[in-house]
């Protein structure tokens, strides 16, 4: 578990900050994996597998601008507690962004630059339902592997955070949980939560001025009236970043979420 703590700052660092990794290349519509179709404008998602028997999958959003690929390494030692979990790193496509002055990103989908993000649109070169369709495809992967969806979790951070959360809120199979970090959902206020049975965990800085408090503390409330079960952490001095006693919190909220099964069988 220390190793998790003094990883993840690292891995956040990295997820925030990071340019953009790779370039434009032919965009083609789809490919076929496994039973199900992927769109390939998405590259191969950065995996960390399982050190034990696999009974448990994470998937893990990165931010606008980040990638799978440059922080995975992050989460090659966890320790025995989450040795049956693999992590799966999804990388958003190349596009421009309208906030960044059509600056190319990796991003899940188009940021107009709204100060209430609850405001954007999710519109872009990729949308946000471009996104959310490529993120149930990975669920249902995982699920062709012989993991069913209530031992998934998916999770997110910033822009990440609000897929994951978008795509959450609309699952027609329930994940056992989802998990965002500074996030929040666009289009708020034509949200309509459909799934109501995974469990949502939502962590939020205090001092994050780039995407304010209040977005999680609304989607906490929009959570709850709808019957479902969130828990919000609301953390002191941070900023729009992570520390020590968030790390502990969703590591903890894994396990819970997703105990060791001794019992498990993929086959």
């Amino acid at each position: 578990m220390v190793v998790l703590f003094l990883a993840f700052p690292l891995l956040v660092v990295v997820l925030l900050y990071a340019g953009v990794y790779g370039g434009n290349k032919e965009i083609q519509p789809v490919a076929k994996v496994g039973q199900d179709l992927l769109d390939t404008r998405y590259p191969e998602p950065a995996v960390v597998e399982a050190k034990g028997k696999h009974s448990a999958t994470v998937i893990f959003c990165h931010g606008l601008g980040g990638t799978g690929k440059a922080y995975a390494s992050k989460f090659e030692n966890l320790g025995e507690s989450m040795n049956h979990i693999k992590f799966v790193f999804p990388n958003a496509p190349v596009q421009p962004i309208t906030r960044s002055g059509g600056k190319q990103l990796r991003a899940w989908f188009d940021m107009v630059g709204k100060t209430d993000r609850r405001e954007e649109l999710g519109q872009g070169k990729t949308s946000i339902e471009d996104s959310q369709k490529y993120l149930e495809a990975l669920i249902r992967r995982e699920g062709n592997a012989g993991i069913p969806a209530n031992r998934i979790v998916i999770a997110g951070i910033s822009q990440g955070a609000a897929l994951s959360l978008y795509t959450g809120i609309h699952l027609k199979e329930p994940v056992a949980a989802v998990v965002s970090l500074s996030g929040y959902i666009p289009r708020f206020n034509q949200t309509i939560v459909q799934n109501t049975r995974s469990k949502y965990l939502l962590c939020h800085g205090k001092a994050d001025k780039m995407i304010a408090p209040k977005m999680s503390q609304l989607v906490h409330q929009l959570l709850t009236s709808s019957g479902a079960s969130a828990e919000l952490k609301l953390y002191d001095g941070l900023q729009h970043t992570t520390n020590a006693q968030e790390l502990k919190d969703v590591h903890s909220f894994f396990l819970q979420c997703l105990p060791p099964d001794p019992g498990f069988n993929s086959n």
